[in-house]
C-alpha cells in the first residue's frame, strides 16, 4: 500500500519487493536475485529481465519522499528507507 492505495504487483514483482524488505540495507547483486526468484524454480532469464522487473516495481512503489529501491551501478540493488 503507498499511501493508502492498494498496489497491484505481477506475483514477480511481489517476490523482489519481499526479498528486498526480508534484506533490509543490505546489497543485493543481480545474481544473487536471479538464483533466489527465477533458479529455484528451474527459469533462466538474463539481467536485462531482472532489470526490468526492478524498474517496474520501483515506479510502482515510489513516492515523492522516497525511492526505497537504490541501483549499485552494474552489480546490484539496496532497499533503503532513507
Amino acid at each position: 500500500m503507498r499511501k493508502k492505495e492498494v498496489l497491484a504487483l505481477t506475483p514477480t514483482e511481489f517476490e523482489i519487493l519481499e526479498t528486498f524488505v526480508e534484506n533490509r540495507g543490505q546489497i543485493l547483486t543481480k545474481n544473487l536475485l536471479l538464483e533466489k526468484i527465477w533458479d529455484r524454480k528451474g527459469n533462466f532469464v538474463n539481467e536485462h529481465t531482472l532489470s526490468l522487473n526492478v524498474s517496474r516495481l520501483r515506479n510502482k512503489i515510489a513516492d515523492e519522499d522516497f525511492d526505497y529501491i537504490k541501483t549499485i551501478y552494474g552489480l546490484a540493488y539496496k532497499w533503503s528507507e532513507d
